[in-house]
């Protein structure tokens, strides 16, 4: 199934323009599928916060995204500022997947930190329920950031690359939102399918970054792949699911997520577990 797998221990950094590195003690993993000369513009980096997640992007036009932001405790805040102020000091695009702290709760030192532009957050229509993700929402407001919802084919893509939301579905056929905020004590499993499975694609090289998505998410990707939908709305061939060079796993690898149906469609080439 997958050529490499990497469990990160510190940070787990692709510089396209020479080497993937795995950036431990003395570890170091070159990828020769990615080459040294085509891919100086982008940065990837998963970023070690323990148990959460959080993975970091610099965009070849200089935009940056931050995919969750990991747990609100000393040791985490430190790295994760650390790591991502030696590329910026903003953060275009920060996306918090789900309401699980392990996840968003240190977004509340980033936005004392760093600059940020715009949010794309899940659709929560009782907040209170959560009082991270609460007061993180409020803070957004307060700082003028412009804050939208995650939702299918939200397409940040430019000529150079592709970057786009393949869920959470809106069509309530699919929608994990309807699930999610129809229900007066929501599930785990619910509060996990919020999370936006979101694919990159920059010369040829391909990402798919997943939240804690479960497989349910998964089947709507499936299905809308199959269906050519994507091709039709962005173009032929700018999303390519069968041919990922990069996999985060979903749900820290839970068997939940990470469906037998859908790595048989991706076929990762490289995997990353938090």
């Amino acid at each position: 199934m997958t050529k490499a797998f990497y469990k990160r221990q510190v940070s787990f950094i692709i510089l396209l323009a020479f080497i993937s590195s795995f950036c431990c003690a003395c570890n170091k993993v070159e990828i020769d599928e990615v080459g040294k000369d085509s891919y100086d513009n982008l940065v990837v980096e998963y970023i070690d916060v323990g148990q959460g997640d959080c993975s970091f992007i610099k965009l070849p036009d200089g935009k940056t995204m931050l995919i969750d932001t990991g747990r609100k405790q000393d040791s985490v805040s430190k790295i994760v500022s650390e790591r991502i102020g030696l590329y910026t000091d903003t953060i275009d695009y920060l996306v918090l997947s789900h309401p699980d702290v392990a996840h968003i709760s240190n977004a509340e030192n980033i936005l004392q930190e760093f600059i940020v532009k715009k949010a794309f957050i899940p659709k929560i229509n009782r907040k209170e329920l959560y009082p991270t993700f609460n007061n993180i929402y409020n803070m957004l407001i307060e700082k003028g950031v412009e804050v939208n919802i995650s939702k299918s084919f939200l397409d940040l893509s430019t000529e150079e690359y592709t970057l786009t939301f393949l869920t959470p579905s809106e069509n309530p056929a699919y929608s994990s939102y309807v699930d999610f905020n129809s229900s007066l004590l929501p599930t785990t499993s619910m509060e996990n399918n919020l999370s936006p499975i979101i694919y990159l694609e920059y010369k040829g090289v391909r990402f798919i970054f997943t939240g804690d998505a479960e497989s349910s998410q998964e089947n709507v990707v499936m299905d809308y792949y199959y269906s050519n939908l994507y091709n039709i709305l962005y173009s032929e061939k700018r999303v390519i699911l069968d041919k990922i060079d990069f996999y985060k796993l979903a749900g820290h690898g839970s068997q939940e997520s990470n469906s037998k149906s859908f790595i048989n469609l991706i076929k990762p080439k490289n995997v990353v577990i938090s």
